[in-house]
């Protein structure tokens, strides 16, 4: 079945909840620069995949390995 345009895509649901995840994360850190890192690309997890929303080409290298860091730590507390 074709997607509609209004439906979110698998890969834009799973990258909005690991961006909350690593929002909600920001509150529990004591290091202000990890906390606002993790709020900033946490953000723009969130918008991932979605019209006129960030692309995984406007994160740097740095946010990538970030971003991939905080997944494998997401799923093994899941």
């Amino acid at each position: 079945m074709n997607m509609q345009f209004f439906e979110v895509s698998q890969a834009a649901d799973e990258a909005a909840r690991l961006g909350r995840w690593m929002m909600d994360q920001c509150y529990k850190v004591e290091d202000n620069e990890l906390a606002n890192r993790l709020s900033k690309v946490g953000d723009m997890l969130v918008e991932f995949d979605m019209p006129y929303g960030t692309r995984w080409n406007d994160f740097t290298k740095d946010e990538k390995r970030f971003v991939i860091k905080c997944k494998e730590i997401w799923e093994k507390q899941r």
